[in-house]
């Protein structure tokens, strides 16, 4: 079977099964304000380059995305599962993504490191790639500092005539790798194909008990809200109505289920629409909207 023609060559480092989600993002995982939220996926690419990965997410109405590193879970096995957590703080849609990128510089490093630590000591091909990636680091850079950082170190490591062990310290130096890291370079950097949601409620989602009463059987709604008190001291934190809208009157339903309904009996709640209003109305006979508010 004749392979697919591509517009343009694949990805080299793939995101897959990334998580939470629900029904492949389809819908938003739920969670309450102060979660953390623990993102993980298989992150993986051809060759043998250091793997780096990090999770992006953004506030409702956030203007910028944030980002939390991510790390390899199962590399001892031979895995490729990454996680990394982000904590929400405030109530709505929140969006989350994940970028995962060769860490070049941190590659050629450890090729150093090894070779190095072996008792090697022709490196100049080495040491003139390293100068490569020190270039195209400075470029980036925009820090003073770590400009003149990495100025210095590709003049130590492009200067032949400087002891091997020098140009070894210089290779190796954290400052420098440091530098190089802010200045945020990401090669072959792939990222989800769309971020996904997730739905932050407030606490109080989590867990409540609930305590359900028809308002007609209390007196109505000011009558209801007199009851409050007591129903809280009962260790209820939510107060649950049926509808509480005008009732239509065709076909009204009476007591106990009645197919004929008396005159003074007012239907079924759940039978919503009259001339007073619908969904946004408050039926006349429980009260107003102001006393609902109340």
């Amino acid at each position: 079977m004749a392979a697919p023609k591509r517009s343009e060559a694949p990805a080299r480092t793939l995101i897959n099964h990334p998580a939470p989600t629900v029904d492949g993002g389809r819908y938003a995982p739920k969670r309450c304000v102060g979660d953390t939220v623990k993102v993980s996926a298989d992150i993986f690419r051809d060759g043998h380059e250091i793997m780096r990965a990090v999770v992006r997410y953004k506030a409702p109405g956030g203007r910028r995305w944030l980002e939390a590193p991510m790390h390899a879970v199962d590399a001892h096995v031979n895995g490729v599962r990454w996680e990394g957590e982000f904590t929400v703080e405030t109530p709505g849609s929140w969006q989350y993504s994940i970028e995962a990128w060769s860490d070049v510089f941190a590659t050629w490093r450890d090729e150093m490191h090894r070779k190095i630590d072996a008792g090697q000591h022709d490196l100049g091909g080495e040491l003139s790639e390293g100068v490569v990636l020190l270039e195209s680091a400075a470029q980036a850079a925009t820090d003073e500092a770590d400009k003149e950082t990495l100025a210095s170190a590709i003049a130590t490591l492009s200067d032949e005539g400087l002891p091997e062990a020098t140009l070894h310290d210089t290779a190796l130096s954290p400052e420098v790798a440091a530098a190089v890291e802010r200045t945020g370079l990401r090669p072959d950097a792939a990222q989800l194909a769309k971020p996904l949601p997730i739905e932050v409620d407030r606490v109080r989602a989590r867990f409540s008990s609930w305590y359900e009463l028809f308002p007609r059987s209390w007196g109505g709604l000011k009558a209801v809200t007199e009851q409050i008190p007591a129903i809280a001291e009962l260790g209820f934190d939510v107060l649950y109505f049926p509808p509480i809208h005008p009732i239509g009157r065709k076909n009204r339903k009476g007591r106990n289920n009645a197919l004929v309904a008396g005159p003074d009996d007012p239907g079924v709640p759940y039978a919503i629409g009259a001339d007073e209003g619908g969904h946004d109305a408050v039926h006349p006979e429980l009260g107003t909207t102001d006393d609902l508010r109340a």
